[in-house]
């Protein structure tokens, strides 16, 4: 092939990968933030919303957030937020483009270091469109994994050209003529040509740390590809070419060293006791998990954003078989080095740089991670296509069959496409946390943590009933793990955000949680106690939440909410109006002064904050049943209406919507809808003593005789009187009316008196008054009848 058409070839095969990449990856582009790392890597990271500033670039620098330390990854998402806001599209493209030159990169450094051009190729393809890199592009928290690969392969691309400066003495097998001749020079050594790409390589090194520390093993394979493709061990001229090749390594293992350092400072809190996961258990672990990415690289089905760690490994006889058959393919490539030195390379490659990864030092709870093969799959992907390579052209010779050439290139390409029609099938799962958690748990077995998400995303969108399902179910799973914390905090949070503080407060007493949780569960904490009158309590609490994360608006809203508790109301009012001021955009700013304005007899005001913030966030039920309670407050009842009705949609049993969407009806006269309105409050929760009272009042009288039902009144009234021990005189008086309209006046006559008597001792003269006068009506035989 001539340099022309070579070139040609090229840029063709770098337009293919592109596109083809784009096609497979562009849903992306319509994802939205998850709730699963985005929130503390992105939307909910003060430091990166706050967008690129000097305090923000320094906070990067030193920052061990997320336990990890990877700066050029925080300054990457700062700068996207400065370019883009919290658009995540944009988010998800940068994630893309990195992917996209990646794939192109790799191309060309493989067709530089090889000459091998369709060899190249297929490699970069696989890598580019394996559903395996799914999570590593969709995932906006693992732009780590995109941004350390580009400077990964700036690395090797810097050191393969500082490397032809040392020329094999002969012609390493596996690659081509023309890029050996290319590079050919008559002797070891390092020129002031060579010296500027040394240092590149070791800058690129640096950043790609600071992106993320895996790669803390490019040293060694910097040594593999000395072998091969760079074929630097082939020299003989040289007396001691090992001996010099790792000296020329030492600022690399410098730089890994440090970086180890720094990580295991950093992931001191994420390291799992070893005590609790023993070293032969690990072992094990490890070797069935590199036996499982190499089947998944070839059959990639039931992929999942998380893997519980198994609690029980298979039989030690399956374990032992597996590390057999990793130490047998160890032995097969050495054994064929000379022959096929491609071999031990793609497979030392695969296996070292899964060492940082692999679970030796167990950092979290997964058992092993997807995106954990974005780089080591690279090394299989070597020596399958370079073995492919291998056999087709030894039996085309052999055969001079043009047709065996013909079908496995086929073959290699229906590979590929097939492979990228199951990675856009895996980026469709990555639309949003529901799908993505929905799909983990289908797939894998007892993943606390997919039901733990799944009822966090419940949670956002205000399903408070399939939020406390799912986390039931996530807390008896975690259990068994031992990782139950943090499944308690968020059980703490659903019944906290559904009003009932004294359920939740043991849970967030009890939930030990990490570094990540600590404050947000100290402040929720904080508001329990509040709620509960405990303002000592409540006060420290809040505190230590504030300690931690000063700039948290959610945390100044809860000591603003702290404040007015303790009767500072004015010091109250002008944080949260600092509060809107400084965070316009967070929509929990505009929901909190809303609360505030509403109890402090302000609801025009309240009306435009609650507005606010459902133009800024989808609109839960917590949201959606305040606004329209600050409607209704000023006679907006038919737009109250509308948003209770959009809060049905949410979570269409919802005991309190579907009550006080009904208590709206029956005030527009729509007393047939409230009733089918009431009766769905009831079944969801049968002790609903006030929509026992109105159903009952409704059915007892209504004008219209087709809607009363006096026997069914009576049952409801009489439920609500026993629920409340028969001490509520408004109660007593809808039994009354119940038992009036079902001619039993006798019997109504003495309720009306009884519900009379209880009104005076409690002193509810309306109340009072109001029963004397139905007393009248019954005393004439006649029930009690509502006009429209």
């Amino acid at each position: 092939m001539d340099r022309t058409h070579e070139t040609r070839s090229s840029i063709l095969i770098c337009l293919l990968l592109v596109g083809a990449t784009l096609a497979v990856f562009w849903p992306v582009l319509h994802q939205n933030f998850l709730n699963y790392d985005d929130v503390q890597y992105v939307t909910e990271n003060p430091h990166v919303v706050s967008g690129l500033t000097w305090q923000s670039v320094h906070w990067a620098l030193g920052a061990g957030h997320a336990s990890n330390w990877h700066p050029l990854t925080w300054i990457s998402h700062i700068a996207d937020v400065e370019l883009f806001g919290l658009r995540p599209g944009w988010h998800h493209l940068t994630n893309l483009v990195f992917h996209c030159l990646n794939g192109v990169v790799l191309f060309l450094l493989l067709k530089y270091m090889t000459g091998a051009l369709w060899r190249s190729a297929l490699v970069s393809a696989l890598f580019a469109l394996h559903p395996l890199h799914v999570e590593s592009v969709a995932w906006v928290a693992e732009r780590k994994d995109v941004l350390s690969a580009f400077f990964f392969f700036l690395t090797l691309w810097a050191y393969a050209r500082y490397a032809r400066c040392s020329p094999p003495a002969v012609q390493p097998l596996g690659v081509s003529a023309k890029a050996v001749v290319r590079s050919k020079k008559p002797e070891m050594r390092v020129t002031s040509y060579s010296w500027p790409f040394y240092v590149l390589s070791l800058l690129c090194f640096s950043l790609g740390l600071m992106s993320k520390p895996m790669l803390v093993t490019v040293p060694f394979v910097l040594l593999l590809l000395d072998y091969w493709p760079l074929g630097r061990l082939a020299l003989e001229s040289h007396p001691s070419p090992i001996k010099n090749l790792l000296l020329e390594k030492l600022p690399f293992f410098a730089l890994s060293a440090g970086s180890c350092f720094i990580t295991m400072r950093v992931q001191s809190d994420a390291m799992v006791n070893p005590e609790g996961l023993p070293l032969g258990y690990r072992l094990g672990n490890a070797a069935m998990t590199c036996l499982t990415y190499l089947r998944q690289m070839v059959w990639p089905t039931h992929l999942a954003v998380f893997y519980p760690y198994p609690l029980h490994l298979p039989a030690a006889t399956t374990v032992g078989s597996t590390a057999v058959v990793l130490l047998a393919a160890t032995l097969a490539v050495l054994m064929v080095a000379r022959r096929h030195p491609y071999a031990p390379v793609g497979w030392l490659w695969y296996l070292g740089m899964l060492v940082p990864v692999i679970g030796l030092v167990q950092v979290g709870s997964q058992a092993r991670a997807d995106r954990y093969t974005y780089l080591p799959s690279i090394g299989i992907f070597i020596l399958g296509s370079w073995a492919i390579g291998t056999m087709l052209n030894a039996r085309a010779r052999a055969s001079r069959l043009p047709l065996l050439r013909a079908t496995l290139a086929s073959a290699a390409c229906v590979g590929v496409v097939s492979l990228g029609l199951a990675a856009h099938r895996q980026v469709l799962y990555w639309r949003d946390s529901g799908t993505l958690f929905a799909h983990a748990a289908a797939v894998t077995k007892d993943n606390y943590v997919a039901f733990t998400q799944l009822g966090v995303e419940d949670l956002r969108r205000g399903k408070y009933s399939e939020a406390m399902t799912n986390l039931v179910r996530a807390l008896d799973l975690a259990r068994s793990h031992g990782a139950d914390n943090s499944v308690k905090y968020y059980l703490g949070a659903a019944w906290q955000m559904q009003g009932k503080p004294s359920e939740a407060l043991p849970y967030l007493q009890e939930a030990a949680v990490g570094p990540d949780l600590m404050a947000e569960r100290n402040c929720r904490l904080g508001m329990c106690l509040l709620d509960a009158g405990r303002v000592t309590e409540a006060e420290v609490a809040i505190r230590q939440a504030l300690e931690a994360k000063p700039y948290s608006p959610d945390f100044q809203m809860a000591m603003a909410m702290l404040l007015q508790r303790q009767g500072q109301t004015a010091k109250a009012e002008q944080s949260f109006r600092e509060l809107v001021e400084t965070h316009p955009q967070v929509a929990n700013v505009h929901t909190a002064f809303a609360d505030f304005l509403v109890q402090t007899g302000r609801s025009a005001e309240a009306e435009v904050e609650y507005r606010a913030a459902i133009q800024l966030q989808t609109p839960n039920v917590a949201l959606l049943r305040s606004y329209a309670a600050t409607l209704s407050q000023q006679a907006k009842v038919k737009e109250a209406i509308q948003e209770l009705e959009r809060a049905l949609e949410l979570e269409p049993t919802h005991p309190l919507v579907n009550f006080e969407l009904a208590e709206l009806l029956s005030q527009e006269g729509r007393n047939r809808e409230a009733i089918a309105r009431y009766e769905t409050a009831l079944q969801a929760d049968p002790k609903l003593v006030r929509a026992l009272n109105n159903l009952a009042w409704v059915l007892a009288t209504d004008s219209d005789e087709r809607v009363r039902n006096g026997p069914r009144a009576i049952q409801l009234a009489q439920r609500a009187c026993e629920l409340t021990e028969w001490k509520a005189p408004l109660l007593v008086g809808t039994l009354a009316a119940a038992q009036a309209e079902a001619g039993h006046f006798a019997e109504a006559i003495a309720m009306a008196e009884k519900a009379r008597d209880l009104a005076r001792t409690a002193n509810q003269p309306e109340v009072a008054k109001r029963n004397e006068e139905l007393l009248q009506l019954y005393r004439a035989g006649k029930p009690v009848r509502e006009e429209k």
